[in-house]
């Protein structure tokens, strides 16, 4: 197993568990179907994790996704033109009252570190792989 910083070809897997990790915080406080709330993950937040100063990391075995963490050593929140443009996509697609909501919870786990922190925005193991002790392995890479 090999740690890496996320890649693009990565960001499927990470999302899948990115939303079964995290999906009913966001389905039940939003009103969005799960599927809604994985898509959304992916478009607004891993896609464009650069702009919050955020680097998602990955734990790999051959080409699967195991475990995966995000790291933010310090916000940007630089807006880009693909964010905002993705951002209207949504609207249009959604009630605003959705995103919004979605926005609400998304910022509940923003953090501006000090310049000697590090602030972990999540970490998640795959299911199948739990109790394999890939969760330590992946604190003791970000320690």
């Amino acid at each position: 197993m090999k740690f890496e910083k996320m890649q693009e070809k990565n960001i499927p897997q990470v999302a899948e568990l990115l939303s079964k990790a995290f999906a009913e915080k966001f389905t039940e406080k939003t009103g969005l179907s799960k599927e809604t709330a994985k898509t959304l993950m992916k478009l607004l937040w891993l896609e464009e994790h650069e702009m919050f100063g955020m680097q998602p990391y990955v734990l790999k075995e051959a080409d699967e996704v195991v475990g995966t963490f995000g790291v933010t050593l310090n916000q940007r929140k630089k807006t880009t033109v693909s964010f905002v443009a993705k951002v209207l996509a949504v609207v249009r697609a959604l009630e605003m009252k959705q995103l919004l909501l979605f926005a609400k919870e998304a910022l509940k786990t923003s953090r501006n570190p000090d310049r000697d922190e590090l602030y972990i925005d999540f970490i998640t193991v795959k299911e199948s792989r739990r109790n394999q002790h890939i969760g330590h392995r992946l604190m003791e890479e970000i320690e």
